[in-house]
């Protein structure tokens, strides 16, 4: 199964967290510009996801391919950081996309990942997804030790 809106929810808003990461650091963003991070994280993903496939697979880090697609999300939102805001910007993003502020289980999540285990029935993630999910995201929220099998798209270097 995959994980986001299937096992867990995304929390927030993502021009909320990013815009609240950026003030925290000290940047001066505009509500203009907020209202412009959420189309300009759409075109800064697709266009790393073209640049490096699989979050970079083999090629770059996990984070190294979030750093592309953050920084570019604030540029094209027209958001001005300089070096230090850069690196501190996405470090604070980093954290924040791997903790509950971002994520939680839906309800019914693990109680369905007990009962499939209970019936010897086989669960696991086939994803599009970097491997946070199954190093913090899952373990985070209790459900990684009621799936057998992990399969991120970063890992394999291959999309479903």
């Amino acid at each position: 199964m995959d994980v986001t809106g299937t096992m867990v929810s995304f929390n927030g808003k993502l021009e909320k967290h990013y815009s609240d990461a950026a003030r925290w650091c000290g940047v001066s963003i505009s509500n203009t510009e907020v209202d412009k991070i959420s189309h300009s994280f759409k075109t800064a993903y697709k266009e790393t996801c073209v640049q490096h496939p699989c979050f970079g697979n083999s090629i770059m880090s996990t984070k190294d391919w979030w750093r592309v697609c953050v920084l570019k999300s604030f540029e094209y939102a027209g958001v001005n950081l300089t070096p230090d805001q850069k690196e501190n910007v996405f470090r604070r993003i980093y954290s924040l996309f791997g903790s509950h502020a971002t994520y939680s289980a839906f309800p019914d999540a693990k109680p369905f990942l007990k009962w499939a285990r209970r019936r010897n029935l086989v669960c696991g993630v086939l994803s599009n997804a970097d491997e946070r999910y199954g190093d913090s995201i899952l373990p985070m929220l209790g459900l990684e030790e009621e799936l057998n099998f992990l399969c991120f798209s970063k890992e394999l270097g291959v999309e479903k």
